[in-house]
């Protein structure tokens, strides 16, 4: 329990700097890099995000639920497992880099003939072979509770990162788009690669890791090409919605200008401001994952699960509360930017309706239920790219196509996904009791919008801190999902 708490309380406090400083990255790189720029990056990510998802073949995502499952002191020095993972993934990430490299040069001469997205993705390519060793070996080391090294990993990449921006910075004077795009590229794979440096002397010191051949690689791939295609399903409809949204709003005859203006302002100004919005999840997923893949069935991760979603649920509250209602001011405070206030009201009802949907998904990998995962995310994927084609051709709603179809997608797998859990179970993975307590930030949001002024704001806040800690009071007398892990 003690270590358990350690490990909790360091992950907490370097999640937080991390979190600072990537959102830091992502205020200064909205704030000074010119519009062009930003528009590459928000056309290279979803390339970048899946050759990612496919050269990794979710194997760091099975590797953590198989060492979990059958952890002991001597499975710490087994190295074959890791061995053959690592082997695996340098295969696969060099089929990926050919076939995507090809996919990127017909992508620059049709859809992005404005943009240079080849020069950043020659460079970012070989990024992957070092980000998908790392997620290896860290899943290998948070399996047994080894999040120091991994966090420590995650920070010198944060820290690399923001130094190519400072650096841009200083020279943007002198430096053209193509030139801002070449240092960026070069800073994440120089990033990536001392990263898995760190990790593998570290590693190397405490297991003496080396590659072995006798293996068999049945544990890994089987598993990992079901969620890898579940993963792939997602990444697929990331990187397809923009394309469709371009298409058939050109189709009628809506200017390039005005629909790439509200694709990057989403994705360069709004979505960095809601990074304190997954900042709880991600905790919760990290130190969480190894306890639930210990149990044996869905039924008995319920009560971890009821925990987690009241703890998540104070702070995505919060959260909605706030960026509902202040997201212009943010705007302004950060990018000096006007006009985009209902993009953050869009994106933070959204982001809160399905806040507890990765730990639904998070749950269901932990005991390799990928067939409801993959299920669930074509069904959902499929409505998404219906919603946004068909959108994208009525006028009036034709710009707004694009958080139409977020919002629909991101809800039916959520509400799909809970559905299944409840077949499995005959039980939600929270009570109906603390289900209540989901709508009364949303109430209070509304309410807010109506009486705003800054006054209400702060007594709304102090009512739903009021309400949240009565709540709580009453449930104080039961064990903590932290008991629950140990």
């Amino acid at each position: 329990m003690s270590n358990f708490k350690n490990n909790l309380k360091i992950l907490i406090i370097v999640t937080i700097l991390i979190k600072i400083i990537g959102f830091t990255y992502k205020i200064l790189q909205a704030r000074f890099l010119p519009f062009v720029v930003l528009s590459t990056i928000s056309a290279i990510n979803p390339i970048i995000s899946l050759s990612l998802i496919i050269s990794q073949m979710s194997i760091p995502l099975v590797l953590t639920s198989l060492i979990s499952k059958k952890i002991n002191h001597m499975a710490y020095y087994n190295r074959p497992l890791i061995s053959k993972a690592i082997r695996i993934n340098l295969i696969s990430t060099s089929i990926v880099i050919i076939i995507m490299f090809f996919i990127s040069t017909i992508l620059s001469n049709t859809l992005y003939k404005n943009i240079d997205i080849l020069t950043p993705i020659l460079i970012l390519f070989p990024s992957l072979y070092f980000s998908n060793m790392s997620a290896i070996i860290k899943s290998y080391l948070e399996s047994h509770d080894k999040f120091k090294r991994t966090i420590t990993a995650n920070l010198l990449e944060a820290i690399i990162k923001i130094s190519s921006i400072l650096i841009i910075i200083i020279l943007l004077s002198h430096l053209n788009s193509r030139q801002i795009l070449i240092i960026t590229s070069s800073f994440i794979t120089f990033g990536e690669i001392s990263s898995f440096f760190f990790l593998i002397l570290k590693v190397k010191r405490l297991t003496k890791l080396y590659l072995v051949k006798e293996y068999d690689s049945t544990s890994l791939i089987k598993p990992g090409f079901t969620l890898t295609i579940f993963a792939l399903v997602f990444s697929g409809y990331h990187f397809l919605e923009p394309m469709l949204y371009y298409f058939f709003t050109g189709h009628i005859n809506i200017d390039y200008s005005k629909t790439n203006y509200i694709y990057t302002s989403i994705h360069s100004y709004c979505l960095p401001l809601f990074q304190i919005s997954g900042f709880m999840t991600y905790i919760i997923i990290k130190i969480m994952t190894p306890a639930l893949s210990k149990t044996n069935n869905l039924e008995e991760n319920i009560p971890i699960l009821n925990k987690i979603f009241l703890t998540l649920l104070f702070f995505e509250g919060l959260i909605l509360i706030i960026i509902f209602n202040l997201g212009d001011f943010f705007l302004k405070i950060a990018y000096n930017k006007e006009n985009l206030g209902y993009m953050m009201k869009i994106l933070s009802l959204s982001t809160y309706l399905t806040f507890f949907s990765p730990i639904i998904t998070m749950s269901f990998e932990s005991h390799l239920k990928y067939k409801f995962l993959l299920k669930n995310a074509l069904i959902s994927s499929i409505l998404g790219l219906l919603t946004i084609s068909i959108c994208s051709l009525i006028g009036n709603i034709a710009l707004y196509a694009i958080f139409i179809s977020g919002i629909i997608s991101d809800l039916s797998y959520y509400i799909l996904n809970i559905l299944d859990f409840k077949k499995e179970t005959t039980r939600l993975p929270f009570s109906y009791r603390n289900f209540i307590l989901f709508f009364i930030p949303i109430i209070l949001t509304l309410l807010q919008s109506v009486l705003g002024s800054s006054f209400s704001l702060i007594c709304i806040i102090i009512c739903y801190l009021f309400i949240s800690f009565i709540f709580y009071l009453n449930k104080n007398k039961e064990p903590s999902f932290i008991s629950d892990k140990e």
